[in-house]
């Protein structure tokens, strides 16, 4: 069978190219082709699949295509509309708010970490610096940078977050370790992670990343390390495929939602309302205590749901 997958593919993202290895796990027999704008497909099957895109800029896309048509893995807001396409199937990662839907966990937990991998390359990247008994990984969502159009009130905001996270990174007896998810421009997770590495006081037990890595080696990488600082769905997603603690600044829906599905809304801190105090005091609790008991199991059974319900998803 032949499946044409739209998405957000081909943009250096690390979340959405994650869907390029998870797909496969999941659907062995097909022949995947994974694109982000339809051009005539030679498929027998549309998937709409991995990530917040139940919008009009890939659902236009479909209107005019005869080949059945399936919505996988996607975000489903409680204020949207769907579009006007005649899915056979929509499985939403979110929690439900329409008839029709069925939920399932993000596809990307069918994806394996290898933390052995992970801990050569963290090794690899902090040749010549101070590599501590604890490494936490940073990911600064590009979407939060001051760009054309950004509110004063926003861009105040994410100064202010990069300065507090400085001063708590400085405070903390940990490397840390600046790991982009968005490699693309203009919203390139580089030049956000440079802005908080940048004020940071005690770098040389810091490093950053400016060399791509592939969503594979990211995972290994987040696995392999002690805590998690995410501002991002993936690296939140991702902490949990490997084990990994996490704490997760929330800016979107998407994350929110993925935090109730998994029962910890604990771990997170409202970017709008970020208190260094708290953060700091969450951060220390969260590396000292062996949380992998907790994320292990779920990532497992996740694991399990999605390669039984695969088969079924086409029928």
């Amino acid at each position: 069978m032949k499946i044409t997958v739209l998405g957000w593919y081909g943009h250096d993202n690390i979340g959405d190219e994650a869907y390029k290895l998870a797909f496969p796990l999941l659907f062995p027999k097909a022949e995947l082709t994974f694109t982000d704008r339809l051009v005539n497909p030679k498929a027998d099957a549309i998937i709409l699949g991995g990530g917040d895109i139940l919008y009009s800029a890939f659902s236009e896309q479909l209107h005019n295509c005869s080949l059945p048509k399936y919505a996988f893995s996607v975000s489903v807001r409680k204020d949207e509309v769907l579009p006007p396409v005649p899915f056979k199937k929509i499985v939403s990662r979110d929690n439900l708010f329409f008839p029709g839907c069925s939920w399932l966990p993000d596809f990307t937990f069918a994806l394996f970490p290898d933390a052995d991998n992970g801990r050569r390359l963290v090794q690899k990247i902090f040749t010549g610096l101070d590599l501590y008994d604890k490494v936490c990984v940073v990911v600064i969502n590009s979407n939060l940078m001051t760009k054309e159009n950004t509110l004063t009130r926003d861009s105040v905001t994410f100064d202010k977050l990069a300065f507090d996270l400085a001063y708590t990174i400085d405070r903390t007896n940990v490397s840390f370790l600046f790991l982009p998810f968005g490699n693309g421009f203009p919203f390139n997770d580089r030049i956000t992670n440079s802005l908080v590495y940048s004020k940071c006081k005690f770098w040389k037990k810091n490093a950053i990343v400016y060399e791509k890595y592939s969503p594979q080696e990211t995972l290994d990488i987040i696995a392999a390390v002690d805590l998690v600082i995410s501002t991002r769905l993936h690296s939140s997603v991702f902490s949990c495929i490997g084990g990994t603690p996490f704490i997760d600044i929330i800016h979107h829906d998407k994350n929110r939602f993925f935090l109730q599905a998994i029962n910890k809304e604990a771990w997170s801190m409202d970017y709008w309302k970020f208190c260094s105090h708290h953060f700091g005091t969450l951060m220390n609790e969260l590396i000292t205590k062996n949380c992998r008991k907790e994320l292990l199991p779920m990532s497992h059974h996740y694991k399990d749901l999605l390669r039984s319900a695969a088969p079924l998803l086409l029928s």
